[in-house]
């Protein structure tokens, strides 16, 4: 599990909360192809292309989720944290997507902007009663106010807009038989007394106003039966697996014992790993991985973490080995070909085959910016100055320092030379940076 060093700022004025948080999203490829599995026929059944829906993991420990700019969806590690019970999921993302095919986003927008605008004033004045009476408690207290009424005047839009989502998670999930037992029990342990001032309550209520009556329709409009759903038990016991990893990750290590201490299931023994690993007790972590290994020698994901493990005790030439195995097994895996890539490039071994893995993943993905990273530190090891340039030029792009990408363009001193594809990643990144006029080079 991977968190990116990039955290992404979100207004969460656009969830409803008047307040700014900085979230990191963690990668990791096993719970992204079960979410996948789950997710995918959702999309599906309301007549969405699932290539065109992104799912991100963002690292936050209350159970939330929420779409952003058109057709992503996030995902609160507190939500994969609450219950290994995929129906939970599935409800929450049927509910999500009935918000993409409402077009609530954009209808939204215009009571987004009566409430931000609602919410500056009130900024402003506070900034100004505080100044004229040198009170910063007067100052917070008309800023306070100001924000619980851009609160409740986006709550009740989003009352409309949730009712409308409820509609289509209920379609869904009578589509395709998923039981509504999960997401109303998910529903009641949050509560269902809303409050005015969004630091009372949690942050799915803050995204996601709750009422009773609200709880009362999927009771009415769902099926309680799972015996035609599409969670069949292979996927069942895969999201316990992703529970118990996520958990395991971000819990305390005595909250983990705690739930799966006693336990010798594969879940219980798959986070006890990885609360040792986190522990730095890299022996008892590869003891006990090493029991679900025996059990799955194949699995690429269990092999992942092993080399993972062996990485950080040093045994780097060990860790290849489970790199490489664990890519035999997915080879399609872009986290999984990053990290083997990276354990090459440290140890300035078959340096041949770290670039070819990058390239595959720039290839699938050209947003990644750390596989465009570890691609230029490959090409300066190799010697390849003008793809090393063009490597970090994009990079730089990615993170969006254009100063840095325009002058690793400017020393490519032989751009002849260059083979057709590095050519075309040139042009692409060069008329990027041109559609920047507003950039000045340094």
């Amino acid at each position: 599990m991977r968190l990116i060093l990039t955290s992404i700022a979100i207004l969460v004025m656009l969830a409803y909360s008047v307040r700014a948080e900085a979230m990191s999203i963690i990668r990791d490829d096993e719970a992204e192809t079960v979410m996948r599995e789950i997710g995918d026929p959702i999309f599906k059944a309301a007549g969405l292309s699932p290539k065109s829906v992104n799912l991100y993991i963002i690292n936050q420990e209350e159970p939330n989720a929420f779409v952003m700019g058109g057709q992503n969806i996030f995902i609160s590690t507190g939500l994969l944290n609450f219950s290994d019970n995929p129906e939970i999921l599935a409800g929450v993302l049927a509910h999500e997507t009935g918000h993409i095919i409402g077009g609530h986003l954009i209808q939204s927008s215009k009571e987004m902007r009566n409430a931000q605008n609602t919410m500056l004033i009130g900024f402003l004045a506070g900034a100004l009663l505080g100044v004229a009476s040198k009170s910063s408690e007067a100052a917070v207290g008309a800023i306070s106010g100001a924000q619980s009424l851009a609160v409740g005047q986006m709550m009740s839009f989003s009352r409309v807009q949730e009712s409308a989502a409820d509609s289509t998670s209920a379609r869904i999930m009578n589509k395709l038989g998923v039981s509504s037992g999960g997401i109303i029990s998910f529903l009641r342990s949050l509560g269902t007394n809303e409050r005015l001032f969004y630091g009372e309550i949690s942050a799915y209520q803050r995204t996601h106003p709750l009422s009773q009556s609200r709880i009362d329709f999927l009771q009415s409009a769902t099926r309680n039966d799972s015996s035609n759903s599409y969670l069949t038990q292979s996927i069942r016991d895969r999201f316990k697996m992703v529970h118990a990893k996520i958990f395991a990750f971000t819990a305390s290590s005595s909250s983990v014992m705690r739930e799966y201490g006693k336990s010798e299931s594969a879940p219980a023994i798959y986070a006890k790993s990885i609360s040792y690993f986190r522990e730095n007790q890299k022996k008892p972590a590869i003891h006990e991985l090493d029991k679900l290994i025996a059990l799955n020698p194949k699995s690429p994901y269990l092999l992942e973490l092993k080399a993972q493990i062996l990485f950080e005790l040093g045994q780097i030439d060990d860790a290849i080995i489970y790199y490489q195995k664990a890519h035999e097994f997915k080879p399609a895996s872009e986290l999984i070909s990053m990290e083997y890539a990276a354990a090459l490039i440290s140890v300035n071994k078959n340096l041949n085959t770290a670039a070819k893995l990058l390239k595959y993943v720039v290839s699938v993905n050209r947003d990644e910016s750390y596989a465009w990273n570890l691609l230029g530190k490959v090409y300066k090891k190799l010697g390849d100055d003008n793809n090393m340039h063009i490597a970090f030029a994009f990079e730089a792009y990615l993170r969006g320092d254009l100063a840095t990408a325009r002058k690793q363009l400017n020393s490519i001193k032989n751009k002849a030379s260059l083979s057709e594809d590095s050519q075309r990643k040139l042009k692409d990144i060069d008329n990027i940076i041109k559609a920047n006029p507003q950039l000045e080079e340094e």
